[in-house]
Protein backbone atom coordinates (compact mmCIF):
# COMPACT_ATOMS: atom_id res chain seq x y z
CA UNK A 1 0.00 0.00 0.00
CA UNK A 2 2.81 2.53 1.02
CA UNK A 3 4.20 1.90 -2.17
CA UNK A 4 1.58 2.73 -4.49
CA UNK A 5 0.84 5.89 -2.61
CA UNK A 6 4.44 6.77 -2.93
CA UNK A 7 4.02 6.04 -7.27
CA UNK A 8 0.68 7.90 -7.50
CA UNK A 9 2.30 10.46 -5.47
CA UNK A 10 5.43 11.00 -7.88
CA UNK A 11 3.18 10.29 -10.63
CA UNK A 12 1.01 13.31 -9.51
CA UNK A 13 3.78 15.50 -8.63
CA UNK A 14 5.45 15.05 -12.16
CA UNK A 15 2.19 15.47 -14.62
CA UNK A 16 1.63 18.97 -12.15
CA UNK A 17 5.13 20.04 -13.42
CA UNK A 18 4.92 18.59 -16.73
CA UNK A 19 1.91 19.87 -17.98
CA UNK A 20 2.55 23.44 -17.35
CA UNK A 21 5.63 23.34 -18.98
CA UNK A 22 4.36 21.43 -21.95
CA UNK A 23 1.47 24.18 -22.14
CA UNK A 24 4.14 26.70 -21.94
CA UNK A 25 6.40 25.46 -24.80
CA UNK A 26 3.19 24.59 -26.85
CA UNK A 27 1.99 28.19 -26.56
CA UNK A 28 5.37 29.58 -27.23
CA UNK A 29 5.93 27.21 -30.25
CA UNK A 30 2.49 28.32 -31.41
CA UNK A 31 2.97 31.85 -30.75
CA UNK A 32 6.21 32.09 -32.83
CA UNK A 33 4.20 30.55 -35.88
CA UNK A 34 1.26 32.52 -35.72
CA UNK A 35 3.92 36.18 -35.37
CA UNK A 36 1.19 38.86 -36.26
CA UNK A 37 3.30 42.23 -36.25
CA UNK A 38 -0.12 44.17 -34.90
CA UNK A 39 -0.29 41.41 -32.09
CA UNK A 40 3.74 41.26 -31.53
CA UNK A 41 3.41 45.16 -31.19
CA UNK A 42 1.28 45.07 -27.78
CA UNK A 43 2.68 42.03 -26.20
CA UNK A 44 5.75 42.85 -24.24
CA UNK A 45 7.36 39.54 -23.76
CA UNK A 46 7.96 36.65 -26.14
CA UNK A 47 8.79 33.23 -25.21
CA UNK A 48 11.74 32.55 -27.29
CA UNK A 49 13.86 29.11 -27.09
CA UNK A 50 15.50 30.76 -23.85
CA UNK A 51 12.46 31.79 -21.91
CA UNK A 52 11.28 28.24 -22.26
CA UNK A 53 14.58 26.23 -21.16
CA UNK A 54 14.68 28.29 -18.04
CA UNK A 55 11.04 27.76 -17.63
CA UNK A 56 11.88 23.81 -17.59
CA UNK A 57 15.04 24.52 -15.99
CA UNK A 58 13.07 26.16 -13.01
CA UNK A 59 10.70 23.36 -12.88
CA UNK A 60 13.34 20.80 -12.78
CA UNK A 61 15.22 22.71 -9.98
CA UNK A 62 11.69 22.88 -7.93
CA UNK A 63 11.19 19.05 -8.47
CA UNK A 64 14.95 18.24 -7.70
CA UNK A 65 15.07 20.75 -4.01
CA UNK A 66 11.41 18.57 -3.48
CA UNK A 67 12.84 14.99 -3.82
CA UNK A 68 16.20 16.56 -2.08
CA UNK A 69 14.25 17.55 0.91
CA UNK A 70 11.99 14.29 1.00
CA UNK A 71 14.98 12.34 0.83
CA UNK A 72 16.75 14.50 3.77
CA UNK A 73 13.50 13.92 6.02
CA UNK A 74 13.76 10.09 5.10
CA UNK A 75 17.26 10.15 6.30
CA UNK A 76 16.51 11.91 9.66
CA UNK A 77 13.32 9.73 10.03
CA UNK A 78 15.36 6.68 9.52
CA UNK A 79 18.16 8.05 12.10
CA UNK A 80 15.52 8.48 14.52
CA UNK A 81 14.09 4.89 14.62
CA UNK A 82 17.72 3.58 14.96
CA UNK A 83 18.31 5.63 17.74
CA UNK A 84 14.78 4.60 19.65
CA UNK A 85 15.66 1.18 18.58
CA UNK A 86 19.10 1.77 20.59
CA UNK A 87 17.81 2.80 23.65
CA UNK A 88 15.05 0.17 23.54
CA UNK A 89 17.23 -2.74 23.45
CA UNK A 90 19.92 -0.64 25.96
CA UNK A 91 16.98 -0.57 28.08
CA UNK A 92 15.92 -4.37 27.87
CA UNK A 93 19.39 -5.30 28.51
CA UNK A 94 19.44 -3.38 31.78
CA UNK A 95 16.21 -5.28 32.96
CA UNK A 96 17.28 -8.47 31.90
CA UNK A 97 20.88 -7.75 33.72
CA UNK A 98 19.13 -7.07 37.47
CA UNK A 99 18.30 -10.33 38.90
CA UNK A 100 14.36 -9.72 40.01
CA UNK A 101 14.08 -10.08 44.30
CA UNK A 102 12.47 -13.65 45.28
CA UNK A 103 9.29 -13.50 46.28
CA UNK A 104 8.54 -14.76 50.07
CA UNK A 105 7.04 -17.80 50.76
CA UNK A 106 4.06 -18.76 52.71
CA UNK A 107 6.41 -18.65 56.45
CA UNK A 108 7.62 -15.86 56.01
CA UNK A 109 4.61 -13.68 55.63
Amino acid sequence: MRNQVRHLTRFTLTAACLLPATALLTAGVAAAADADPAVESRVPVTLDGFALLAILLGFGGLIAGLLRHRHRLAREAKAAAQAAKAVVEENAAAAAATKPTPLPTPSQL
